[in-house]
């Protein structure tokens, strides 16, 4: 149950970290500290030299902090590591506060946790941040930077710099986002993440202290919807991952629903807090006991994820995404009819497309109309629909976390070994991943079932 719930939780936050503000961004800086994990010790090197030449080379700078955030650990050493990132960081923070480079995770430095933390250059960052700070008082995209900086570090310094960039922002709602964010991590005594936004250590004495008490207190009196929004889908995806596999906070799922009911009140055109409440529902019932309490969630998930497809309509490729998750939640909730006409709906979205922004509506819509004819005895058409599920170009979750399996399994406990084979094969084209889809076959073949965990519910 625990890795089921930790993948589930993993496609969740790619497919709507733009709910919350944390969608991983796609700037030049980022493409730079991603090329710069590639690096060898020997280019790393030449690019030393080319900074050395010219210091405002920010392209290779930001290339090194990739390289000194991932392969250098294992290449030269933890201590050579720490002192060049050290170097760069405290460059970039003194002298370009305002790049995009320094809201990048390879541009902070933890003072305890891990091998690349360094508490000593942790301090002399502080003391370069805190002097910009003071000298880019009304610079919002300063204040961003840094607070990125110490989230993990310094809750309380985060909180109070995010709070100072929303009343300078007005309407921008990006740093309201990030507060709302910061205000779910201090509610869950969050203490670490990784790359994929994933928790990896919480402490139950933060979640239980005066300042997530402070925040709680601050988000319910909150009248900005973005930061309301934020917040509660914060919450909705972390919530019970950490009160139950990270040993944190007691679940903050109540309040996670409070907050983003609250938001949807606050605003009813737009579909981020339905998206959040169908998100919600989704996670819990992935963990349901019973399949009355199963169906009641995934009821309460089709309701919310229909509204948020109806207010995305002037955005056709979420339009179509949400009309099929609202399918799939409608063949869990036994509303066949309703699963039907979402998942056509959705096919008649996408039209004569199949490439990587379609393939996932185009499989999980095939998977859906699949399981409604299994339902109702027509297993002909349940294999069709299978195949045609199989025969997409791959793209987002289908291509990183595979296909959804549950059309498939259903049709191994009917027998129907040779169609779920050829249906993997397939499926190999677009997920290669570790084997994965060869080793079911192989199991099939002999006459198994695969065990296949948490692809029955993606």
């Amino acid at each position: 149950m625990k890795i089921k719930f930790i993948l589930v939780l993993m496609v969740v936050t790619t497919a709507l970290g733009s709910v919350i503000g944390r969608a991983q961004t796609q700037s030049p800086a980022a493409q730079f500290a991603r090329e710069g994990r590639a690096l060898s010790a020997s280019q790393a090197k030449e690019l030393e030299t080319r900074v050395a030449d010219n210091p405002e080379d920010l392209a290779a700078r930001t290339r090194l902090l990739g390289y000194y955030a991932s392969t250098a650990l294992r290449t030269i050493g933890a201590e050579a590591t720490r002192d060049a990132r050290r170097r760069h960081i405290l460059w970039f923070i003194q002298h370009h506060p305002e790049s995009e480079a320094t809201s990048l995770s390879e541009i902070t430095i933890d003072p305890a946790g891990h091998a690349l933390a360094d508490a000593d250059g942790y301090e002399l960052a502080k003391k370069v941040w805190l002097a910009q700070i003071d000298r880019h008082k009304d610079d919002v995209t300063v204040l961003l930077h840094a607070a990125r900086f110490f989230r993990l570090p310094d809750r309380a310094l985060t909180l109070d710099l995010l709070k100072r960039a929303v009343r300078l922002s007005g309407p921008n709602p990006n740093a309201a986002r990030e507060l709302g964010y910061v205000y779910g991590m201090t509610i869950l005594g969050i203490t670490m993440l990784n790359s994929n936004g994933i928790p990896l250590k919480a402490d139950p004495d933060l979640a239980a202290g005066a300042l997530a008490k402070q925040s709680i207190r601050e988000v319910r009196e909150s009248s900005n919807y973005a930061v309301v929004v934020s917040a509660g889908a914060t919450l909705s995806q972390y919530s019970t991952f950490v009160s139950e596999t990270l040993n944190g906070a007691v679940s903050q799922q109540a309040l996670a629903e409070e907050l983003l009911k609250k938001a949807d009140a606050m605003n009813q055109t737009d579909g981020a807090s339905a998206q959040s409440l169908a998100n919600s529902y989704h996670l819990r019932w992935v963990g349901a006991q019973t399949p009355q309490e199963r169906a009641s969630l995934a009821r309460k998930e089709l309701e919310y994820a229909e509204l948020a497809a109806t207010r995305s309509k002037a955005n056709p490729e979420w339009y179509q995404t949400l009309l099929v998750r609202a399918a799939k939640a409608a063949v869990e909730a036994g509303e066949f009819e309703k699963a039907q006409q979402l998942a056509n709906d959705a096919l008649a979205q996408v039209g004569s497309r199949n490439d990587n922004a379609t393939g996932p509506v185009i499989h999980d819509a095939h998977v859906v109309l699949g399981r409604v004819d299994l339902a109702a005895g027509r297993v002909a058409g349940a294999k069709q629909h299978l195949l045609a599920a199989g025969r997409v170009t791959g793209g987002g979750a289908l291509t990183s976390f595979g296909p959804n399996m549950s059309l498939a399994k259903a049709l191994l406990e009917h027998g129907e070994r040779a169609t779920v084979v050829n249906y993997l094969e397939e499926c190999e084209s677009f997920w290669p991943f570790q084997g994965k889809a060869r080793q079911w076959i192989t199991t099939i073949e002999r006459g198994g079932i695969p065990n296949f965990g948490a692809n029955l519910v993606y």
